[in-house]
């Protein structure tokens, strides 16, 4: 991931949103952990933004559907509501 240009490569590239940057970042400084919606909430939005559950789980499946795109060897693990893994594909 390049957090510079908010861009995710693999074998392909693919342009990330800004939120989409900072929780896959997040994600990646902790791979394997299950990381709990209100932390991950707190990274990806400022303190100001009107965030809930509901808007941390589109986010993470965009996050999905672009690691499926770029053939990534990871992908985010766990339910709506979370806790949420980044963990590598078998």
């Amino acid at each position: 991931m390049d957090n510079d240009e908010q861009r995710l490569e693999s074998h392909n590239s693919i342009s990330l949103s800004g939120k989409e940057t900072k929780l896959l970042a997040y994600l990646m400084k902790n791979p394997g952990k299950a990381i709990e919606s209100s932390i991950l909430l707190d990274q990806g939005w400022d303190k100001d933004d009107e965030a809930d559950e509901t808007d941390l789980w589109i986010y993470i499946s965009y996050l999905r559907q672009k690691l499926q795109a770029v053939n990534a060897h990871v992908t985010i693990v766990g339910e709506k509501g979370g806790p949420f893994t980044l963990s590598q594909l078998a």
